[in-house]
């Protein structure tokens, strides 16, 4: 059993979570539409981020394998592959960060596998660090 990171150290490094709570707190300016589209907003951000620290506390670990790496608009994409239960997988983490310089293709990285749901994969790397 790992820890699980903090709330805000997943929205601020999961691409798609940082959006939506970004999104529910800039709406602020719409005024009425405000009262719905920030708790909407906030709920998916938190569910995320849920689901997030959820796979990596109580998934299993494996050996993931970096097999793409690239810069995009402020965020970084991740491929990588790994085995589970006899089958070898591939999942992708989009993620916020300046300091991924030191991951390279064909790294061995640490990652947390959800057994329920073998495609659902985090890199410890990018969470407990």
């Amino acid at each position: 059993m790992s820890t699980k990171p903090g709330r805000f150290k997943v929205i601020f490094r999961d691409y798609w979570s940082a959006i939506l709570f970004g999104v529910s707190l800039a709406t602020i300016v719409l005024g009425p539409f405000a009262l719905l589209t920030i708790p909407i907003g906030l709920f998916f951000a938190f569910r995320r981020v849920g689901k997030i620290r959820k796979v990596i506390a109580d998934g299993k670990p494996v050996d993931a394998i970096l097999t793409y790496k690239r810069r995009s608009k402020g965020e970084w994409i991740l491929r990588y592959q790994y085995a589970f239960d006899g089958s070898v997988y591939e999942a992708v983490n989009v993620v916020i960060g300046w300091n991924l310089y030191g991951i390279k293709v064909g790294d061995r990285l640490n990652a947390f596998v959800n057994p329920t749901k073998p495609t659902q994969a985090y890199l410890a790397k990018l969470y407990l660090q």
